[in-house]
């Protein structure tokens, strides 16, 4: 396998962050380091996004109004004896029991690489919204505002072959962690965008994948408990109200096979029902 970045030097970097991740055959830098070690770690996180199951998605998808982002990922790409789906490039990782506060806000504001960017800065490019919890943490939906200036200069970044993540930030005083590492609360406050992330699983999802994961079936028990009485007493009175009640099959089979079709979908229902209960 070959490994497609390495540790260097380049002029990009200032003097107090001098250790470059490079992409091999180009002079693209993917991140500063103020030491070899963080250079490696995310050399490390590159590696395993790149080759592990979890892909980051192409920038095209900046062309899209909106997004879906894992923004708050249960576990990391590091491998660690306190978390069975490993940590974070700090050895920390979020769980089910992280308390992140999602009803504090009614949108986080977006910038790039938590303004660490000398150009962009704290410009923000879109807002976060809708944070809804999955087996693989905390997803949300965000829209890109496409007349902010800035975002067209990470739509460049991105052309250029940068994969992009998701990192979130919460507020300072707030956060508690526990001794093996899993962040307990953690009051999600802003989002942001990167190709560096100290968690290379906030992966970003387009829209479209999502729509066609939805079951659309979107009836609950209670739906069918309310309507199978009706179904029942209508059925019922179709049959009473019929000028064949009484008559037999001869008028019309027709409409007594309707009414026995109408007969089978109630029955039908009254099933869900029971299933439903059972097995709500």
């Amino acid at each position: 396998m070959v490994v497609p970045w390495h540790i260097g030097s380049s002029d990009t970097c200032p003097a107090a962050r001098p250790y470059a991740v490079i992409k091999d055959g180009t002079d693209e830098v993917e991140g500063c380091h103020p030491s070899e070690a963080a250079a490696e770690r995310q050399l490390t996180a590159l590696n395993i996004a790149e080759f592990g199951g979890m892909k980051a998605v192409k920038a095209t998808i900046l062309d899209d109004d909106a997004f879906r982002l894992l923004a708050i990922p249960f576990g990391g790409p590091i491998p660690s004896p306190h978390s069975a789906r490993g940590v974070d490039l700090d050895g920390e990782f979020f769980s089910e029991r992280t308390d992140i506060r999602p009803s504090w806000l009614k949108a986080r504001a977006v910038d790039w690489h938590h303004g660490a960017d000398g150009t962009l800065g704290r410009d923000v490019i879109g807002k976060a919204v809708d944070p809804e919890m999955d087996e693989d943490g905390w997803w949300v939906t965000v829209w890109l505002d496409h007349g902010a200036k800035r975002l067209n200069l990470i739509k460049r970044l991105a052309e250029r072959g940068a994969k992009l993540f998701g990192s979130s930030e919460s507020v300072a005083g707030l956060v508690k962690k526990a001794d093996t590492g899993e962040i307990m609360a953690w009051p999600y406050w802003r989002q942001t965008l990167s190709t560096s992330p100290q968690n290379t699983h906030s992966v970003i999802r387009p829209i479209k994948a999502v729509i066609d994961d939805v079951n659309y079936d979107f009836t609950t028990p209670a739906f069918w408990a309310d309507i199978a009485p009706r179904l029942r007493d209508l059925a019922a009175d179709l049959r009473s109200t019929s000028p064949l009640a009484g008559k037999g099959a001869a008028y019309d089979d027709g409409l007594w096979e309707k009414l026995a079709e109408f007969d089978r979908a109630t029955a039908d229902a009254l099933a869900k029902v029971r299933g439903a209960t059972i097995n709500p």
